[in-house]
């Protein structure tokens, strides 16, 4: 399903071997894809990851912050 839709949370932690592995994010995703990108290269090689349901922190942002200049930039990308 991860491939097909974003379905991972907002927040994830990793260990550096896996960065590695993946060859850390792909810079062609540069306006807020990036995380997405990652996710999808870590499970394609096996890594598993588990949710945590518990708020860790609080995002905010602006009409003119990076999500939304991203959403202007890529209206494809559900933010």
């Amino acid at each position: 399903m991860l491939n097909r839709k974003n379905v991972a949370k907002a927040t994830f932690l990793f260990e550096k071997k896996h960065w590695l592995q993946v060859g850390g994010y792909n810079p062609l995703f540069n306006c807020g894809a990036e995380d997405y990108a990652f996710m999808l290269a870590l499970h394609t090689t096996g890594i598993q990851g588990i949710a945590v349901d518990q708020p860790v922190y609080r995002y905010t942002d602006t009409k003119d912050g990076r999500a939304a200049r991203c959403k202007a930039r890529w209206p494809i990308i559900k933010i």
